[in-house]
């Protein structure tokens, strides 16, 4: 595949500047929080992604001195469904299996968070911004320009992974009810996947819009919404509940499956009305 003003640089300075703000976090959470951050702690969980895509921005604009490369475009108005409909299928599949084979229980006294369940949305679209402008923005807008679909979005997910690694195993911030060998091994598999699913609502819908909904989407309904409805139904529901149990990692990589064969037919047409235009 051709490079096609492929920008090294560009990738290099946003995940360095990426990267560098992740170890700035993951240092202030020993000093003020001793590695046990608290869900209300803002200042991390919140700035922790709104940093990633502070340094995609400011790569974009030192190597392209704009942001239109980012990925901020327009689009059709039915990708502002897909996300949502996505989001419901790939956690209400994994949830009713769960459900249905008894590996997790239904808490009847589940404890939503009101507020949460309020501002989560919005919240968590911002957060979502952070996330996507450096993965479907800086990323996936360069190293498509020389890599295969498929590739792509195996970097990406690697990339992806080791940004939450951190956060996994030094701060202890999610996953800590989980053994630590089985979210190192869980997560990568299920963001992986992630990545060729929103890498297909990036190329089909030429913007990181519906991602930053999907992201957020995914987010709201599986830690506000289904978490407080699962309870531990034995000593083995730790290894299926959300989002990285076994039955909604094994949706994602279905969901992934089908991402990479509609890629290629829409690679297909594109390159179809390139060749009679």
């Amino acid at each position: 595949m051709p490079a096609n003003n492929y920008s090294l640089p560009k990738v290099t300075a946003a995940l360095l500047l990426g990267y560098t703000c992740a170890t700035a976090w993951v240092v202030y959470a020993d000093i003020v929080y001793h590695n046990q951050v608290p869900l209300e702690a803002f200042e991390f969980h919140g700035l922790y992604p709104i940093s990633l895509g502070l340094s995609a921005i400011a790569a974009g604009l030192l190597f392209g001195r704009s942001l239109r490369g980012l990925g901020f475009n327009r689009f059709r108005l039915r990708w502002l469904m897909v996300p949502l409909a996505i989001a419901l299928v790939t956690l209400a599949i994994p949830f009713g299996i769960n459900l249905l084979t008894g590996t997790v229980g239904l808490n009847s006294k589940p404890a939503f968070d009101g507020e949460l369940m309020k501002v989560g949305i919005p919240v968590l679209l911002i957060l979502a911004v952070g996330e996507e402008v450096m993965w479907r923005g800086v990323l996936y807008g360069e190293l498509s320009k020389k890599y295969s679909f498929t590739t792509t979005s195996l970097i990406i997910g690697l990339f992806w992974t080791l940004w939450h690694l951190p956060v996994i195993i030094h701060t202890k911030f999610i996953y800590a009810d989980r053994p630590l060998w089985f979210a190192l091994v869980l997560f990568p598999v299920n963001v992986v996947a992630l990545s060729f699913i929103y890498n297909y609502l990036r190329r089909a819908s030429g913007s990181i819009w519906p991602c930053v909904l999907l992201h957020a989407f995914t987010n709201y309904f599986a830690f506000v919404l289904i978490a407080p409805l699962e309870q531990q139904a034995g000593p083995m529901s730790v290894f299926f509940v959300n989002d990285i149990g076994i039955c909604y990692v094994l949706t994602n990589v279905a969901g992934a499956a089908l991402a990479i064969r509609y890629a290629g037919r829409t690679q297909s047409a594109v390159e179809n009305q390139q060749r009679y235009t």
